[in-house]
């Protein structure tokens, strides 16, 4: 099927096996480059016929850019507050069309039922690899030919 991400703490704060660190905060807000990524995607997916529109009523949030400078978009779900965390990454290998769909259809599946996150925080961010997306037949690797399921920068990567 692909590669689905997803990392979680725990309501005590411990760590389950993979976790990443807090992101590290960054100044540039990306969000006005969304609407022509989402526009992009859109477009590359019509012939899996899935009738999803990818960005359609998600508050997406872009912090930064690929390498060819498409926003990595990310949202936000339930209690940022709470100490139960989970984060999901999808579409890493864009060679795996799944991920794609199920990281787009969770995002419209969490929002419709945000309200009942409420002792929750979920992150997700179903395109993570948008730079290997959309080259004319998709790769594993990003630009910069790393495939990043196998290149997380976490702290307990060796874990």
């Amino acid at each position: 099927l692909g590669d689905v991400g997803c990392v979680s703490k725990t309501r005590n704060g411990d760590s389950a096996p993979g976790t990443v660190a807090e992101p590290t905060p960054v100044a540039h807000d990306q969000s006005a480059k969304i609407p022509e990524l989402c526009r992009q995607l859109d477009a590359s997916i019509v012939g899996y016929k899935w009738n999803l529109k990818t960005c359609e009523g998600i508050r997406w949030k872009a912090d930064r850019l690929s390498e060819e400078g498409r926003p990595l978009i990310y949202a936000e779900f339930g209690e940022p507050k709470s100490p139960n965390k989970t984060l999901i990454l999808s579409m890493v290998h864009p060679d795996e069309v799944t991920p794609l769909y199920l990281g787009f259809k969770l995002a419209h599946f969490l929002r419709e039922r945000e309200g009942e996150l409420t002792d929750a925080h979920v992150i997700i961010a179903p395109f993570v690899n948008p730079d290997g997306h959309f080259r004319e037949k998709p790769i594993r690797m990003n630009a910069r030919g790393v495939d990043l399921n196998r290149n997380f920068d976490t702290p307990l990567w060796r874990e």
